[in-house]
């Protein structure tokens, strides 16, 4: 009887270690995804989206050089704005790149604080201000002066991610911002009247292993970096995300952000 027993506990012990190490593995698995899907995602921005905006710049200098030699004033005024539109898209994917390295290697650490939301936004719509305009759409902010307890570098990340993408896939029209305080949180709403996108599409945003150059029927394709910083973002400051949109329709995206320090 005590072999038994003996016996019967061993091969409980086993089987519990047995377990353990399954769940080890199974986990470690899918880490291995994940940085595989990483390193994927980093070279596909690599040869796609750096490479396409700086062959659009080599392009536009080419036709800025010719408009300069035929004293085409018209024209050399159309090129510079262009010139600007691509640069500040290349150097936001760049800023996003060097973000999201810090944030998959630990050294971006989140530092909250009491900050106006309303001047976040006014700062990233200066920022867009001539390429809206080239788009002839008009970005409205019904955000009255908002104090909100957040890290404020993530979140005009955020928005400059989000604006940024309603710009791209906005062709004439308007890109507003409003919020709606809840409690102890407020939703920030980036509505625009752009292209739309399906449920299929919006299924696919935010998740790093899910390729979205084939999101729309847009030619203005990107890897989805911008939002899956944003999704990270927005969950390290105790917030939620999510998209709203109708194909042919535009496209309103939501983020939630505390009032105060909990």
């Amino acid at each position: 009887m005590v072999f038994i027993v003996y016996t019967f506990s061993q091969l409980l012990k086993e089987n519990k270690a047995r377990k353990k190490s399954e769940l080890e593995l199974s986990l470690y698995t899918e880490e291995l995804k994940r940085t595989n899907w990483t390193k994927d995602m980093f070279f596909s921005i690599i040869a796609h989206d750096l490479r396409t905006p700086y062959s659009s710049l080599l392009n536009l200098f080419d036709l800025l050089s010719e408009a300069i030699s035929k004293k085409n004033i018209s024209m050399i005024e159309d090129n510079i704005n262009s010139i600007e539109f691509s640069a500040r898209r290349t150097y936001n994917l760049l800023q996003n790149l060097l973000e999201w390295s810090k944030l998959q290697t630990g050294r971006l650490h989140i530092t909250p604080e009491y900050f106006n939301i309303k001047k976040a936004i006014e700062e990233n719509m200066d920022l867009y201000k001539e390429a809206a305009h080239q788009r002839s759409i008009e970005c409205i902010n019904t955000v009255a002066d908002t104090i909100v307890y957040a890290d404020k570098n993530m979140i005009t990340a955020v928005i400059r991610n989000l604006m940024g993408n309603a710009i791209k896939f906005t062709h004439k029209g308007t890109i507003d911002v409003s919020l709606i305080e809840q409690g102890d949180h407020l939703v920030l709403r980036i509505r625009d009247t752009g292209i739309g996108m399906t449920a299929q599409d919006i299924s696919k945003l935010f998740k790093i292993e899910v390729n979205t150059y084939d999101i729309g029927n847009s030619s203005e394709k990107g890897s989805g970096l911008g939002l899956i910083l944003s999704k990270s973002f927005v969950e390290l400051n105790h917030g939620k995300i999510w998209a709203e949109s109708e194909y042919g329709k535009g496209s309103s995206f939501y983020f939630t952000l505390p009032l105060r320090h909990k």
